[in-house]
């Protein structure tokens, strides 16, 4: 969801490269294919580094569990699962947090927990949510107030 290279999605910061290249690097470059073993290999590996394998029964995450990560100027984001198919997570937008343009690769849903945030010009508050289709994109995602939301998106095969 934002260009910062502690982020899940993998997109990279400003410091790594200009916005305007990355923009045309990613929607000019075909992507190339792994081989299937090597392709599952990685995405193992990269699911382990997320969380670690559900024991039967129920998953809990408590306020005082995990840690907040910053994905970008005044939002940070707390993992809460994920596993081959989906991730679920909490961003917390600090007043005027902003999250740049980005395409939705998979489903996208997100319920507004606490505050106020404008998914492109629509006002969200707490309760209301939004489901984005693969292949959509926000062009504009800001909190003038500050928002607490859970998001939950389908992770690519």
């Amino acid at each position: 969801m934002s260009r910062s290279n502690k982020a899940a999605d993998g997109l990279r910061d400003e410091s790594v490269l200009p916005k305007m290249l990355e923009k045309a690097l990613l929607e000019n470059v075909a992507p190339v294919a792994l081989p299937p073993e090597r392709n599952a290999a990685l995405r193992a590996r990269i699911l382990k580094q997320i969380h670690p394998t559900v024991p039967a029964g129920f998953f809990s995450v408590h306020a005082a569990d995990g840690s907040w990560e910053p994905i970008n100027p005044k939002v940070d984001m707390k993992r809460l699962y994920a596993d081959g198919n989906m991730f679920a997570f909490l961003l917390r937008f600090q007043p005027g947090g902003q999250i740049d343009d980005h395409m939705h690769a998979q489903v996208e849903e997100c319920i507004v927990l606490e505050g106020e945030i404008y998914l492109d010009d629509a006002l969200f508050k707490p309760g209301e949510y939004q489901l984005a289709g693969p292949r959509s994109r926000h062009a504009n995602v800001h909190s003038p107030s500050g928002c607490l939301m859970f998001v939950r998106r389908g992770l690519a095969p």
